[in-house]
């Protein structure tokens, strides 16, 4: 990749537009409202706390089980980070995750915050790996039980703690912040 996304036709969500015409409406919850919440989060620019939540419910409180099909083990699911064509999916999650601890900068002790943090596979990394605490926020409430099920699995709910809460609703100090892959989802004025 030459690191630039070039549009030769339509906008970036033209894509989910095309996808969500092509499907067939089904009963509520299915994946034409699933491609409707997500085009929605896509456009979301400001919204209130509860629209957000609702706006990513049926994306993100599906199964575990569902996401396993088809997520690497660490179930990462955005912003691999390719540093060779040859790399496995798996391998450039980790090397996502290595790229980002490093630009963090981290120093033992730090506090850091990790908005969105998805299923945990970072907060957790983070925590084994430069010996910090972490402290993750998600919306979602699946994402939420995974996560502390998988740090009290590893060892680490003294350092890593998971709530459900919005990035406009978190209050103290940090050392660092991190979030990866949720611009789409606060908007270009948050």
């Amino acid at each position: 990749m030459a690191g630039a996304l070039v549009i030769e036709r339509g906008t970036p969500d033209s894509p989910m537009e095309l996808f969500g015409r092509n499907l067939k409406p089904r009963a509520r919850g299915g994946i034409h409202s699933r491609a409707r919440a997500l085009r929605a989060a896509l456009r979301a620019s400001t919204q209130s706390l509860g629209r957000t939540r609702q706006i990513l419910s049926p994306l993100y409180d599906l199964s575990e089980a569902f996401y396993r099909l088809f997520l690497d083990e660490d179930l990462q699911y955005s912003c691999a980070y390719f540093t060779d064509p040859g790399m496995s999916l798996e391998a450039a999650q980790a090397a996502k995750k290595a790229h980002i601890a490093a630009k963090l900068d981290l120093q033992p002790g730090a506090h850091i915050l990790d908005i969105g943090c998805g299923w945990g596979g970072l907060a957790l990394m983070l925590a084994r790996s430069a010996d910090v605490y972490v402290t993750g926020i998600t919306l979602s409430t699946e994402q939420l039980r995974v996560a502390r099920d998988r740090a009290s699995a590893a060892g680490v709910s003294d350092r890593v703690r998971f709530a459900l809460a919005d990035y406009r609703q978190v209050a103290g100090r940090f050392d660092r912040i991190v979030s990866v892959g949720m611009f789409e989802h606060v908007g270009a004025k948050h």
